[in-house]
């Protein structure tokens, strides 16, 4: 990677704002410590003041999942950023045209972010354990769980990233490249969900009763969609402190398997589909037109199955017994009419600024 310090300045320049950002939402992990700090302070005050019998006893619940969420909507846009931005502004072919190989500029892409994504987390966590271990909080937060929420979150936010990343060789605009990332990282939970609605809505339409998914599977879509797992980290936290015996009650690596996984398969076709980078489209919604009809038909399917799921909730109440085919009416009305809008968007190109 010499020679490369003005490809790491563009970039730097490009994202700094994001970058800070982020740096930003990962700080709030210690100021969050700090006041569960003042809490703790607050509540032994009053314990002592009061002259209570027996031991003081606190009872600490984590809640860190807006952190989470910020973080991850931050390495989303940084992604974004870097490749869609510059679709969009049409700077790509200058980008495309900096003496450097295809692979060296998407790999100093990514590592721009893995290193603020790994700093700003390690620093944030080092902050809050000195901040704990300094305190009487540490009696009732174990230190283990700071460096756990930690380790889960640089291996799930790198996997976002990276995945983004990809997905920017799909999308040919920063808002498609956006909302195919979300998409696409939500679709195993979401088209699960939809699915389960249709068999659900079907057999109690039909009266064969309600109709169940085992929770396995549920389980297994939750890790697919794998940044769920860094929202439903307080879930597995507060199990860990409290010993829930409904529920998860350890602190497992299994949340890293499938970012780990995405994160080499997705860089693994970033530097391969680097070679042939496209960007004739740019501005566009899809980076390829040959993928337009298969774009359509997906589009279609899902549109189809959420409006089946939602149309019925506008028509019957609670107790009324419901119609197959009001379900098929409202997939198709609302399949039809997105697809429809799609396809005149398809052809649209979205830019902004002068080519760099």
């Amino acid at each position: 990677m010499k020679g490369t310090k003005g490809l790491w300045l563009k970039d730097y320049k490009q994202s700094k704002f994001i970058i800070w950002a982020f740096w930003l939402v990962s700080l709030y992990i210690p100021i969050k410590v700090f006041k569960e700090i003042q809490h703790v302070n607050v509540a032994f005050k009053y314990w002592n003041e009061a002259n209570e019998k027996g031991p003081f006893e606190y009872h600490l619940f984590w809640n860190y999942t807006d952190v989470a969420f910020l973080q991850l909507v931050v390495v989303l846009l940084l992604a974004c950023t870097l490749i869609g931005l510059e679709r969009t502004n049409q700077s790509m072919d200058f980008t495309l045209s900096l003496p450097f190989k295809r692979q060296t500029i998407l790999l100093t892409k990514w590592l721009l972010g893995v290193i603020n994504i790994v700093l700003a987390t390690l620093l944030s966590v080092l902050a809050a354990l000195i901040l704990l271990s300094n305190s009487m909080l540490v009696d009732y937060m174990d230190p283990e769980i700071i460096w756990y929420s930690g380790f889960i979150s640089i291996f799930v936010l790198i996997g976002v990233y990276t995945f983004a990343l990809l997905i920017g060789f799909m999308g040919a605009s920063v808002i498609s490249q956006l909302v195919f990332s979300v998409i696409f990282l939500l679709f195993p939970m979401g088209i699960m969900m939809l699915i389960d609605q249709f068999f659900t809505y079907h057999s109690e339409a039909l009266g064969l009763g309600h109709f169940y998914l085992p929770p396995a599977i549920y389980s297994v879509f939750e890790y697919i969609s794998f940044p769920i797992q860094l929202l439903l980290l307080d879930r597995s936290i507060n199990g860990f402190l409290h010993e829930y015996i409904n529920g998860p009650n350890q602190l497992g690596v299994e949340p890293i398997i499938v970012p780990i996984i995405v994160t080499i398969v997705s860089l693994a076709l970033i530097m391969k589909f680097s070679k042939a980078m496209k960007s004739e489209n740019n501005g566009k919604i899809l980076v390829y037109d040959k993928y337009q009809p298969v774009f359509k038909v997906g589009v279609f399917i899902c549109f189809y199955l959420l409006g089946g799921a939602i149309f019925p909730e506008f028509i019957y109440n609670y107790n009324e017994s419901r119609h197959v085919i009001t379900y098929h009416i409202g997939g198709f009305l609302l399949a039809f009419i997105v697809t429809y809008i799609v396809s005149k968007l398809l052809g649209t190109r979205f830019l902004l600024g002068k080519r760099g």
